[in-house]
């Protein structure tokens, strides 16, 4: 288990993607919550809880990755984050609001899990 105990915190709108993401880390150990939209994961943030990294999907209804990120780094969460993407956009915008790293749809659950583990979350 190369994530046991991490908190993660997958945000990410589409129901079958967050599912599948989710899974995948709990079967690596991880302690998943999830978030459909920004502000739901906003909203998980404010109840004190903090994840050791932040997954997110960029393409969020509403309020895009980049500007729930932006809100998250002004609550003082310094918690590492992955931001992923539908396409092979440029990541400048997505560091540029507080994530780490990025990722482009489709990608594998090890990848997924290795990028946590790059974080700093294993």
């Amino acid at each position: 288990m190369k994530l046991k105990n991490v908190a993660v915190l997958v945000v990410e709108d589409d129901a079958e993607n967050r599912a599948s993401m989710e899974a995948a880390l709990r079967s690596e150990g991880a302690l998943v919550k999830s978030a459909a939209s920004a502000d739901e994961a906003v909203a998980l943030l404010s109840k004190r809880w903090r994840p050791s990294v932040l997954v997110s999907d960029l393409g969020l209804p509403n309020e895009g990755g980049c500007s729930m990120m932006r809100r998250i780094r002004k609550m003082g969460i310094k918690a590492p984050a992955l931001a992923i993407t539908g396409g092979a956009g440029e990541p400048r915008e997505a560091f540029l609001a507080g994530f780490q790293l990025h990722v482009s749809k489709p990608f594998r659950h090890e990848t997924l899990v290795r990028m946590i583990e790059t974080l700093g979350g294993g």
